[in-house]
């Protein structure tokens, strides 16, 4: 069942805009939380 459903996920392109946009908010939080260390290094 899980193989399964991760094709599944993997083909279907809603979750993979849900999942591209999770990450792209994670990114922002992490750059967010930390702009110092990024910008000064």
């Amino acid at each position: 069942k899980d193989e399964t459903n991760l094709t599944w996920e993997g083909t279907n392109p809603a979750l993979q805009t849900i999942r591209v946009r999770n990450t792209v908010l994670k990114d922002t939080l992490l750059d967010a939380a930390l702009p110092s260390t990024i910008g000064e290094t």
